[in-house]
This record gives structure tokens, C-alpha cells and sequence, in this order.
């Protein structure tokens, strides 16, 4: 058994045990924010560690600027039903040239379905400020929505760089 099997079956473990802990709720349109969701943090943007102390942290003045990384990127739970949500949640750094308060950049987020694009949206204006920063965000599975493994990608551009993320999340009855 190679690695990748390995690890393809491990995480599919992983989303079946996760299936058993899942709940129903109310159905809704697809990407869709919900204040009333019961997941473990709340949509938004926080600020972690400010501008000097990251550029100290990544010594900055030694890479080529602007300079963006996501530090962190995960989706839960793995496991939802139709009309559920899931978080997808991502952590970046950003050191920026003295005189840029912000780096304008965009936020894609595809979906698919047996490898087939079946959801787009980007945010064109995202901006990207210097410091760390927690990004959380909220997707509502519509409830008529096929079972089945999908794969959720989350694409950040800025004018120095491309990143891309991408997890596996079920979709159970």
C-alpha cells in the first residue's frame, strides 16, 4: 500500500467517524454566512500579531517585499449533511513595503465534485494587511446536494504570489 493510499484511507476514516457526530440543521443557500452556526469559532478577520513584531518573527527585511504565506489552512468538520456548514479557516502573515498599508489582492474559493467544478466565487478586493491574520468563514451545504466526497480549494493571489489550499470534505445523508 503506498503512502498516498495510506494517507487517502486514514483521512477517510477520519470523515466516516466524523459522519456519526454530524447534526442536522436548517437548509440554506450554498455560501452563506450564519450567525446562529454551531461551529467552534466565529466568521470574521482578527488580527493575531501585529506588523513589527511579525516583521521581527519572519525577519522580513531579508525577503523580497511584499511577502505573504498562509501559515495555517483547515476545514471542519469533515463530515456534513445537505442544509449543514462547514468552516473553512485559514491563518496568513504578510510583511509589507514601508510606505503599503495593505496588499490588494483576491480570494477564490471552487469546489468540486468528481473532479468536475461545480461552485466558483472570488473576492476580488481582498486585502491582505501586514501582521498575522485569523480568516474564518462559514459554507452552508444546499440540501439537495449529491453524497459524496468533494474537494474544497481556497486560491489567495496578491501581485508577488499565488497560493492554494485544498481539503476533502463528505457529504452523508
Amino acid at each position: 500500500m503506498t503512502v498516498i493510499e495510506k494517507t487517502v484511507g486514514y483521512r477517510l476514516l477520519i470523515l466516516w467517524l466524523g459522519f456519526f457526530l454530524a447534526a442536522c440543521v436548517p437548509p440554506a443557500p450554498l455560501l452563506t454566512s450564519s450567525p446562529t452556526a454551531k461551529i467552534e469559532s466565529k466568521p470574521g478577520v482578527k488580527l493575531v500579531l501585529g506588523e513589527q513584531a511579525l516583521w521581527n518573527e519572519y525577519n522580513c527585511s531579508s525577503k523580497t517585499l511584499p511577502f505573504i504565506v498562509i501559515e495555517q489552512y483547515d476545514i471542519s468538520p469533515p463530515v456534513v449533511r445537505p442544509g449543514q456548514e462547514f468552516r473553512y479557516h485559514f491563518v496568513y502573515a504578510a510583511c509589507t513595503l514601508s510606505h503599503q498599508k495593505t496588499i490588494k489582492g483576491s480570494l477564490a474559493r471552487k469546489i468540486y465534485f468528481k473532479g468536475s467544478l461545480i461552485f466558483q466565487d472570488t473576492k476580488r478586493d481582498f486585502l491582505f494587511k501586514p501582521g498575522r491574520w485569523d480568516v474564518t468563514a462559514l459554507v452552508r451545504v444546499p440540501p439537495k446536494t449529491t453524497p459524496g466526497t468533494y474537494n474544497f480549494e481556497l486560491t489567495l493571489k496578491s501581485p508577488v504570489t499565488t497560493i492554494t489550499r485544498t481539503s476533502l470534505f463528505v457529504i452523508q445523508r
